[in-house]
């Protein structure tokens, strides 16, 4: 594990001046990685402040998540997964925040996440 958390330290030391660094302020391997970055660094998560946050997570009768995101204590929708599994829900955070960050229409980023299903 220490050699992956090096490999990536190398890894974000190369973005550049106008690259983002996306990071799960969750997950405590991931401290420390935005050190070396000189790029812009957003983050998700749902525990601890984050940039994109999930807030009132539900799960239906077939285990599918949903929940409101916030930006910086902004509500920007809510997303309906049609999967399963708490680490999907930090995979749709992750992709929606480069998503708006790359400055696609939220409706948009939201119906594609929605209608995401596992092949």
């Amino acid at each position: 594990l220490d050699n992956i958390k090096k490999s990536f330290n190398k890894y974000t030391n190369l973005l550049p001046n106008k690259g983002i660094l996306v990071k799960n302020n969750d997950d405590i391997n991931s401290i420390g990685v935005e050190n070396n970055s000189k790029g812009k660094m957003i983050t998700y998560g749902i525990n601890n402040k984050s940039d994109y946050m999930a807030k009132n997570i539900n799960t239906n009768e077939f285990g599918h998540y949903s929940f409101d995101v916030y930006n910086k204590e902004k509500e920007l929708c809510r997303i309906n997964l049609n999967i399963s599994g708490i680490h999907n829900v930090y995979n749709a955070l992750a992709a929606l925040s480069v998503a708006v960050e790359l400055e696609i229409h939220i409706d948009e980023i939201k119906n594609g996440i929605s209608n995401f299903k596992k092949l």
